[in-house]
């Protein structure tokens, strides 16, 4: 879980106001494997949660 709050404050710095369409373009591109697909999954869960 640290790790990924690390993560996502790591995207807040580089992508500002977009990190959220940033996350959901990883969460959702069919390129990436299965495996760093549910990491943007995860991420962008932390951020509806944290009011992103």
């Amino acid at each position: 879980m640290a790790n990924d709050l690390d993560a996502l404050q790591q995207m807040r710095l580089k992508h500002g106001d977009n990190t959220r369409p940033e996350l959901e373009r990883r969460a959702t591109d069919r390129r990436l494997s299965g495996r760093d697909r549910r990491h943007w999954q995860r991420l962008l869960m932390l951020a509806e949660q944290e009011g992103m």
